[in-house]
């Protein structure tokens, strides 16, 4: 593909849970000169790939939501290569065709590679970030430049990257035998399905995760999973994924997300950050 772009677009066309306001526009395109020109030139924009962990907050936006398109996955001089736009479900069966060990138990998160990345995204202690080697990118002046992972900062959910657009990641192989991946596989792939609720209704983790103190247990132990309504509540598989009905307005998200706030403030003391981006 080239490039597309609709004008006056309403996000929740594209929200992950189809709620967002309307937007100046919406450009998809597979142009690196295109993207390059967009950061050169200071346009108002957002990046946006699979949107599974993005609330749109707002009624207009006077910007542009871009998404860039690279479904290209393939083994290259011993190495992984693999667009940014590639699905982890399907960067994790590419991977199991072919014997290659380390993305097994991110099967189950709906996100792309490049958004993944930057949100250092992990599922039973394995990060994507685990065999990163390099990205390529473009940063905000309008270069293409890759920067290896020693330069990068990632931590739990975290990363150092801002201000780029990722455009491909190179990752090192570890072979594995494919019986035993499979095995791995379908068993995070049952616990995932045990211990969080159905991801198509939710964002995933509402809150990060604050250093010593146990959130889920403080979480349960408040009775956070009693709160909300039909529209948004608490999951009670798992206290810090919100169930959100399709559709509904961003309020009512924000609301709860700030109720859930000010109770664990009052009780902990701490002003708990966001692991959901909100886009406003």
């Amino acid at each position: 593909m080239t490039t597309k772009i609709k004008y006056n677009f309403f996000t929740n066309k594209i929200s992950y849970i189809q709620v967002g306001g309307r937007t100046k526009g919406y450009i998809v395109t597979s142009s690196i000169e295109l993207i390059s020109f967009l950061m050169r030139y200071h346009f108002h924009i957002k990046y946006v790939g699979a949107t599974s962990n993005l609330l749109f907050a707002f009624n207009y936006y006077d910007g542009y939501i871009v998404r860039y398109i690279n479904v290209n996955i393939e083994i290259s001089n011993k190495n992984l290569l693999v667009g940014s736009s590639v699905s982890l479900k399907h960067l994790s069966s590419f991977c199991l065709d072919n014997g290659i060990d380390g993305f097994n138990r991110i099967k189950g998160i709906p996100g792309l590679v490049g958004g993944s990345i930057v949100n250092n995204s992990s599922c039973f202690n394995e990060s994507i970030s685990d065999n990163l080697i390099s990205i390529k990118c473009i940063d905000k002046k309008g270069e293409i430049i890759s920067l290896k992972k020693e330069s990068i900062n990632f931590s739990y959910h975290k990363s150092s990257l801002k201000d780029i657009c990722i455009l491909e990641a190179i990752f090192e192989i570890k072979y594995k035998n494919i019986e035993d991946s499979l095995i791995e596989q379908n068993y995070y792939e049952k616990l995932r399905k045990k211990l969080q609720p159905p991801s198509k209704n939710t964002l995933g983790s509402t809150f990060r995760r604050i250093e010593n103190i146990k959130l889920p247990f403080i979480m349960e132990k408040l009775k956070i999973k009693t709160l909300g309504n039909d529209d948004v509540h608490v999951s009670p598989i798992h206290s810090n994924f919100l169930v959100i009905k399709r559709k509904i307005s961003y309020e009512k998200v924000l609301s709860l997300i700030e109720e859930i706030r000010e109770i664990l403030y009052y009780n902990i003391s701490y002003e708990i950050e966001l692991e959901i981006e909100v886009v406003n």
